[in-house]
């Protein structure tokens, strides 16, 4: 059957430690705008940087945290 997941994900009743998590990140808090949005997560669980859907994937700011968080 045909079903929109993301009401579940983001419906205030319904919201997943995952999603309340993120939602919930200090520096950029506030629901998910959009599906491309990304998430930079350490290691250790820890958000380390949030990313509108406007930010490509392959872009210095975004790779750069990457190399950052991976220690190189």
């Amino acid at each position: 059957p045909n079903r929109d997941w993301s009401s579940d994900v983001s419906s205030s009743d319904l919201k997943v430690p995952l999603y309340r998590l993120l939602t919930s990140y200090p520096r950029s808090p506030g629901e998910i705008s959009w599906n491309f949005e990304k998430f930079l997560v350490g290691r250790d669980g820890t958000i380390l940087g949030r990313y509108k859907s406007d930010v490509e994937p392959m872009s210095d700011e975004l790779t750069g945290m990457i190399e950052m968080a991976l220690g190189r």
